[in-house]
């Protein structure tokens, strides 16, 4: 079972093309309580990584 994203293919140069395209769809506050930024999602993307 894989878990990390990785072992998908997903690597740090894709971090910022994922990160641009939350951007620009609108998706700059995440989480339930929508106070997750693009900022902290970019630091668990890495960590997934």
């Amino acid at each position: 079972m894989t878990t990390k994203l990785s072992d998908y293919g997903v690597g740090t140069d894709d971090i910022d093309n994922i990160i641009n395209s939350l951007e620009s769809h609108g998706m700059v506050k995440l989480s339930e309580r929508g106070d997750q930024t693009l900022e902290i999602t970019r630091e668990i993307i890495e960590k997934a990584l």
